[in-house]
């Protein structure tokens, strides 16, 4: 019968933060810059103005078409011609005119506000996203809950 044979056991090289010199704590781990922080605060801030330039342009459309609506209603007056009870050809361009100016009006207040909501997020992400991420931090962060029958409490403890 063969003998066994033994596997050869792999030499295991010190590592920096395993080796302990002259008795003082491991160094902690490296420290790795987030690679994506400032493309998103800054393509997030730049659709924000966006948005904002494209709801100053809706609001002087709208206010365009409004000053057009309101020579074509004034006119109507002028000739006597009331929309309520005939569809004469200069109603029809009147409606069109209010029509085009609440439009213009509903897109100005969605631009502004879809821009001033992403401009907001953008100044939120410089500020709160972390330009360092320390790994050995963020493991140590663990959820509280605690549930009494005077309330609830909920919470994060750990090393911030």
């Amino acid at each position: 019968m063969a003998a066994p044979v033994e596997a050869p056991t792999p030499a295991v090289e010190p590592s920096p933060t395993n080796v302990d010199v002259a008795g003082s704590p491991p160094e902690p781990a490296e420290v790795h810059k987030s690679s994506a922080k400032w493309p998103v605060v800054i393509t997030t801030g730049a659709l924000g103005l966006a948005g904002v330039g494209l709801g100053i342009g809706f609001h002087v459309l709208a206010e365009d078409k409004k000053g057009e609506a309101g020579k074509l209603g004034d006119a109507l007056v002028a000739d006597g011609i009331g929309c309520e009870t005939s569809t004469p050809r200069r109603c029809s361009e009147y409606s069109d005119a209010k029509q085009a100016f609440f439009d213009a009006r509903t897109a100005e207040t969605i631009s502004f506000i879809a821009g001033g909501t992403l401009a907001t997020a953008a100044v939120v992400l410089a500020i709160v996203w972390p330009d360092k991420v320390r790994p050995s931090v963020a493991r140590g962060v663990q959820p509280l809950v605690a549930i009494e029958p005077g309330g609830t409490f909920l919470g994060l403890a750990g090393q911030f």
